[in-house]
């Protein structure tokens, strides 16, 4: 999954002074939303985590991953000087790489035995369309999605910047009414309540055309959540163990059990499969639940004593891009071949599945970790492992 780089060295300043400081904490938080983005996409594919009730109840965890991401990167732009030149070069580039590594995708896939397809359908795919069967390019709705992020930025950044912050806690305040709040009235009615609660999230649902930014808009909440969560002030709150921290974390842990409830009902109403929650992203429980783990990781970076660790933790985390970009590769093969079924028998209980597939997908991460630093230090093809 694609982050910013946690060090620039080409941003000289306090502020950067202080993210070096915060690097391993945020390499923390990469890594464990990346092994969450992969683990979701192999419950997808791969299909070896069979439906439970407790698996379904872990599996709710996986809603953090893509908010983390994106929080992380608010904490790291938001909290270094912009250099606007430099980084319209990088929305460029974002988007070339959208677009060349979908073509990659479609080349690697019809490799691996997806049916053969026109040249309308391979430009309708290179667009973004992800309905094209046996092509899974679902999931560079990320990249779209920085993209959009990154090209408002100079605006937020401008914005948190600025001494008083009022103006920005207004705007994202509304905006998280109007995502995160009326997306959580909406999915609670819809699960709960329904055919009544579906009518009321009908009637709802006009409400959301004031939010201006479109579909994409909630991530802007993550984003500036991400900046304050970054700042100097809130890090050394996490340092000194603010009672304000851990009562955050113990709602948090709230924050699950409503949400694993809220996913039974979905999938009791038959509103989602076994391992997807609606909204799952934009929930008010979500964005608590993520705020937590920054702050946990952030609390762990600075425990950490040990080199070897805080080495590992910064190779994972630098190779967050390569692991997003070439795993499905893995995911499609492993689904096509079943060889997956050889080291998870479907005899043993759905827990003991569930922690077998997590370390396969640990694994997974380690290995296209190795396979992304070493492209990324090849001078063909590094380039495309790198925003």
């Amino acid at each position: 999954m694609p982050l910013v780089n946690s060090e620039d060295k080409n941003q000289p300043g306090t502020a950067i002074a202080n993210t070096k400081t915060r690097v391993v904490g945020y390499d923390i938080a990469k890594v464990l939303a990346m092994f969450l983005v992969v683990l979701l996409h192999y419950s997808f594919y791969v299909g070896s985590i069979p439906d439970s009730r407790i698996t379904r109840a872990a599996m709710t965890i996986t809603v953090v991953c893509v908010p983390t991401f994106i929080t992380v990167n608010g904490a790291i732009l938001l909290n270094k000087p912009l250099n606007v030149k430099k980084h319209a070069r990088k929305l460029l580039r974002v988007a070339m790489l959208l677009f060349i590594w979908r073509g990659i995708h479609i080349v690697a896939y019809r490799i691996l035995g997806s049916p053969s397809i026109g040249v309308a359908q391979v430009v309708s795919i290179l667009l973004g369309n992800t309905g094209v069967d046996g092509y899974l390019t679902g999931h560079f709705w990320f990249l779209e999605a920085l993209i959009a992020l990154y090209a408002i930025l100079p605006i937020i950044k401008l914005a948190f910047d600025n001494e008083d912050k009022r103006p920005l806690a207004i705007a994202i305040g509304a905006l998280a009414l109007l995502t995160f709040g009326l997306d959580g009235i909406r999915s609670v009615a819809e699960a709960f309540f329904g055919s009544p609660g579906t009518k009321l999230s009908a009637t709802l649902q006009p409400i959301s055309n004031l939010n201006i930014f479109g579909p994409y808009g909630y991530l802007i909440v993550y984003f500036v959540v991400g900046g304050f969560l970054g700042s100097k002030r809130a890090t050394d709150a996490v340092r000194k163990h603010s009672p304000t921290a851990f009562a955050l974390v113990a709602l948090a842990i709230v924050s699950v059990g409503i949400t694993v409830a809220l996913h039974e009902a979905q999938y009791s109403g038959k509103l989602v499969g076994p391992f997807s929650t609606k909204n799952g992203y934009w929930l008010p429980m979500t964005l608590l639940e993520t705020i937590a783990l920054v702050i946990l990781c952030l609390a762990l970076g600075n425990a950490i004593n040990s080199s070897k660790i805080k080495r590992f933790a910064t190779f994972m985390g630098s190779n967050t891009l390569g692991v997003y970009l070439l795993h499905m590769f893995v995911m499609t093969a492993a689904a096509r071949t079943h060889v997956v079924d050889y080291f998870i028998p479907q005899s043993l209980s759905p827990a003991t599945r569930l922690i077998i597939s997590a370390l396969f997908v640990l694994s997974i991460q380690v290995l296209l970790s190795i396979v992304s630093d070493l492209l990324r230090k090849t001078p063909a093809v590094k380039w495309l492992f790198s925003l």
